[in-house]
């Protein structure tokens, strides 16, 4: 009789161990694929976009501090800022002399006198500034979270 309670307890730990296994497979080759995709992708492009790690909590939960962000410069043919885009900006508003890139969610445009300028606030704040578009130097396209940190790692290098 004890034998009998035995087999299908032995037999949910194999289809446990099973599940794990195939899932971590899974994920593994998701996340090979998905950095060479990176990698190919920065790589024949970084005249268009760059790599950089996120520093700071204004942005949480969309980017935390350590992650890695894949940032579309302003010079791309495609570049165009809507509401809601994270954009990349220097030297304004509440630090006009830094050199630290900032990123940030476009809340508002504003067109005036013929100029474009971005009221702008971090996910996790609620302050709020405006941010000229002379200080905007690309938007945000991709976080690459800590479970991709070597690959993000190894394209850093490449470009």
């Amino acid at each position: 009789m004890a034998s009998s309670k035995k087999k299908p307890l032995r037999r949910g730990i194999k289809i446990i161990v099973l599940i794990i296994t195939v899932s971590l497979i899974f994920s593994t080759l998701a996340s090979i694929g998905l950095g060479f995709f990176t990698d190919a992708f920065i790589h024949g492009n970084k005249d268009y976009y760059y790599l950089a790690e996120g520093i700071g909590n204004s942005m949480e939960p969309y980017a935390s501090t350590g992650e890695s962000l894949i940032i579309m410069k302003n010079t791309h043919p495609d570049f165009t800022i809507r509401q809601g885009d994270v954009i990349v900006y220097t030297g304004n508003g509440t630090m006009p002399h830094t050199t630290i890139s900032i990123g940030h969610r476009v809340m508002q445009i504003l067109q005036r006198n013929g100029s474009t300028s971005y009221l702008v606030q971090g996910d996790n704040t609620f302050s709020r500034e405006y941010i000229d578009e002379n200080h905007v130097t690309g938007k945000i396209c991709r976080v690459i979270p800590p479970s991709e940190f070597i690959t993000a790692r190894v394209i850093n290098l490449i470009i």
